[in-house]
């Protein structure tokens, strides 16, 4: 295990069908990869630092619907040393997103649920 992790589970609530389009690590690597997620479906993945790495985690995951214009977006940024870390989710027009969780110590593990507003 590396030695700073992120581990986000997104719970989705809007009705439709969330297909993974884009989820590039600018550094670390997948513990478990983001999937496509169902209209009442959830799914979990986990970043890490790479084992000897002297940098932290960060990425963007994007998921896109044949519903609605625009992606739901997941940014993050869990940085080796003392910064804080970053989870900040987005979503098209009419949607919502809730973010909740620990984002503190070394392994952090927050929920984003996206839901129709």
């Amino acid at each position: 295990m590396g030695y700073r992790s992120l581990k986000v589970t997104v719970k989705n609530r809007t009705g439709q069908k969330l297909v993974l389009k884009n989820y590039p690590l600018n550094h670390g690597k997948w513990s478990t990869k983001p999937v496509d997620i169902n209209s009442a479906g959830e799914c979990t993945w986990k970043a890490e630092s790479k084992d000897g790495a002297l940098i932290g985690v960060t990425g963007k995951i994007s998921w896109e619907s044949q519903e609605t214009l625009g992606a739901f977006v997941i940014s993050f940024d869990k940085p080796l040393g003392a910064g804080a870390t970053k989870v900040d989710p987005s979503c098209p027009t009419g949607y919502k997103h809730e973010l909740h969780g620990n984002t503190g110590g070394h392994h952090s593990s927050v929920t984003v649920i996206f839901s129709k507003i």
